[in-house]
Parts: C-alpha cells; sequence; structure tokens
C-alpha cells in the first residue's frame, strides 16, 4: 500500500513539474515575441494532415486540432534547424506525456476536445528556420 501511495505521489509531482516547463517555456518563447495560431484540418477520408511554416526564434506557432480519447496521434517535425521543436497539450491544457520540446511523439490520447500543439524555435542565433509538421490521428 504505501509503494503505491509513494508511487502515485511521484507521478503527480513529475505532472505538476511537466506542466509547470510548458507554461514556462511557452511563455518565455513567447515574451517579445509573436503567436501564430492556426487550426489543423484533415482532408475528407484522411487521417494524416501536413502543414509547412517558417519560425523565428522568440516565436511561437500554435496548432489546434480536435481528436477523441482513445485515439492514437503521431506527430513528426522536419526542420534543418534541430532547436525546432513543439510540446503538446490535452483540451484541459495539462502537458501530454513524452510530448515536451520534442520533435517526434505518438501516443494514446486521454481526452475528446480540442488539443493544442506549440512549435518554438529555440536557437538564438540566425534567422526564421523552415519546418514541416506532420500530423495523424487513427
Amino acid at each position: 500500500m504505501k509503494d503505491q501511495s509513494v508511487r502515485l505521489l511521484r507521478a503527480g509531482v513529475l505532472a505538476a513539474v511537466a506542466f509547470v516547463c510548458v507554461c514556462a517555456s511557452v511563455g518565455a518563447q513567447n515574451q517579445g515575441g509573436t503567436v501564430t495560431e492556426r487550426r489543423i484540418k484533415f482532408a475528407r477520408g484522411r487521417t494524416t494532415a501536413v502543414v509547412n511554416g517558417s519560425i523565428p526564434y522568440g516565436h511561437s506557432d500554435v496548432y489546434t486540432l480536435g481528436a477523441r480519447r482513445g485515439q492514437t496521434m503521431t506527430l513528426h517535425v522536419a526542420s534543418r534547424n534541430p532547436d525546432v521543436v513543439f510540446s503538446v497539450s490535452t483540451p484541459s491544457s495539462s502537458p501530454v506525456e513524452g510530448a515536451f520540446t520534442v520533435r517526434d511523439w505518438s501516443g494514446e490520447l486521454p481526452e475528446s476536445g480540442d488539443y493544442t500543439i506549440t512549435l518554438v524555435n529555440n536557437r538564438e542565433r540566425g534567422g526564421a528556420s523552415a519546418y514541416t509538421l506532420e500530423v495523424t490521428i487513427r
């Protein structure tokens, strides 16, 4: 019983730390920058959508898309700049486990509603970085 309580406490602490990190990262990236928001829509009969963009340091590109609990989301960002990364949050604004400042992620969705994918460019030098974001929902 004690081991289970300790595991639950650790899981709660890790979730809280991840949430704070997501908020701090996105907030820091947005200071003095801009946020571009777009909605991802899938073509009729398709499970994959591809979006292209370009993002300078200090800016965020935020994508929303609707999905249902139990579906699997797979995300991949391609960019010549390895510092272009994304984070994912649930419809209730909780961070998605394992999807914090990454370039690839896949997992089962815990909630139904609009998910948020936030792309940032963490490279301070250089110009804007082009990227391609591939989103698959099954």
